[in-house]
């Protein structure tokens, strides 16, 4: 079977989903959360095995011709500051060669492939540069490129049949993709951008194709003039219709990151920093934070409304001094700034010399969810919220364990260095 030796990049699209980000940069050059799109997949078209990277772009992108060769001046500049950095972020496409292309007007993946097709005689893969397919559950120390690409290289030397690389997506963004009907291994229908309804699978064209030699003939014979933005669709529909059909091979070991729609590529970034052991339980605390409406607050505008118990405070200052972080919030009516829980947490602050603390602000007095009783012994039969409101208005303080808050939710657990607060 002849070898795969050239990859198509494909980084012309107007991006006119992604706009506004778009004016500012190409969705292409956007960061799945630290590393830019087109180096994830400048690298997975390296890391298939290709010698030739054929970078197709648009006018104004010329510039992630660069970034694949790695010759930009931030290389320089980084390499020296930052070497726990893997030389794939500085050397995206390693010993292939690029070559660059111009596609002068946005007319349809098909085109944008015909760009290149001119310079190629064998096989060749196909890459959409506007989408990241990362491996499910990897756990590596150091960041290595996608072998998505690699498998479909793989499938064609088994079979020297074209391949479609597919993956399984939710019912409520089907509508987005081309989706597929299968038949074994063999693809036996595309419906381009179908309702839920109309699809027959959740399998979808995830951006990653591999075409034969002669694939030049076949996309001549489908004239752009007749099949438009749809001609690429027609062909993979031509090659599904002959002897030996079109392969899809499912991808499942991947995870499809799409930068499609802001929203979209919000949620994706959340999901892949969720799956990355160096930022997750930092992406956690954070949402946490969000979720609770967690602030700091100046330590001196807080309002206490019952006193301390010294014994307890000094072990709270030992515990902070010792771990160097905050580790749960107070609870601070947001009209008083009356704290509410956390009493021996604000006075460790003042203690440790705290400019700030982290807190949840609530609406105390309207939030029903928050119930307030007594500790038992502690001489009142019954407490009000507006009575714990006044009392962090006045001079004066409850006694220790008087009001007891009962939260429809745990406090969140944190860790703020001390340093930030300061």
């Amino acid at each position: 079977m002849a070898p795969v030796r050239d990859a198509v990049i494909l980084a012309a699209g107007v991006g006119s989903r992604m706009a506004p980000a778009t004016l500012a940069t190409p969705k292409e050059a956007l960061p799945l959360l630290d590393v830019p799109l087109i180096i994830h997949v400048v690298a997975e078209a390296a890391a298939a095995g290709v010698d030739r990277i054929h970078l197709v772009l648009s006018k104004g992108k010329e510039h992630l011709f660069d970034v694949a060769k790695g010759t930009t001046d931030a290389k320089q500049r980084l390499m020296g500051k930052r070497t726990e950095l893997s030389e794939w972020m500085f050397q995206p496409a390693q010993k292939a060669e690029v070559i660059m292309y111009i596609q002068e007007h946005p007319l349809g993946v098909g085109d944008a492939i015909s760009q290149a097709i001119v310079s190629i005689d064998g096989p060749f893969i196909v890459l959409m540069a506007d989408n990241a397919l990362i491996e499910k559950n990897k756990v590596s120390n150091q960041w290595e490129p996608s072998t998505a690409s690699k498998h479909l290289v793989e499938k064609w030397m088994e079979n020297g049949r074209p391949v479609l690389g597919l993956v399984e997506v939710p019912d409520s963004i089907i509508h987005r993709y081309g989706v597929v009907e299968m038949d074994g291994e063999k693809v036996v229908q595309i419906i381009e951008k179908p309702t839920r309804e109309e699809a027959p699978s959740r399998l979808v064209a995830c951006g990653r194709y591999l075409f034969p030699g002669g694939a030049r003939e076949v996309f001549d014979s489908h004239p752009l003039d007749i099949h438009g933005e749809m001609q690429s669709v027609e062909v993979l529909r031509s090659y599904s219709s002959q002897k030996g059909g079109l392969i899809g091979l499912n991808l499942d070991r991947y995870a499809l990151y799409d930068s499609g729609d802001p929203m979209g590529w919000l949620l994706d970034q959340m999901h892949h920093a969720s799956q990355r052991e160096d930022v997750c339980d930092e992406l956690m605390r954070g949402i946490e934070r969000i979720r609770h409406r967690i602030v700091n607050i100046r330590v001196e505008a807080l309002r206490p409304h019952e006193e301390i118990r010294p014994a307890r405070l000094k072990k709270m200052v030992k515990k902070i001094t010792t771990s160097g972080v905050i580790h749960k919030p107070l609870l601070v009516d947001q009209a008083s700034l009356t704290i509410l829980d956390g009493h021996h947490r604000y006075n460790a602050a003042i203690e440790l010399g705290l400019n700030w603390v982290p807190s949840i602000l609530v609406d105390y007095v309207g939030d029903h969810t928050i119930k307030v009783d007594v500790w038992p012994e502690c001489g009142k039969v019954a407490i009000s919220k507006e009575e714990v409101v006044a009392m962090g208005l006045s001079e004066e303080l409850f006694p220790p364990k008087t009001s007891r808050h009962i939260l429809s939710q745990k406090l969140p657990s944190l860790k703020v260095n001390l340093g930030t607060l300061r």
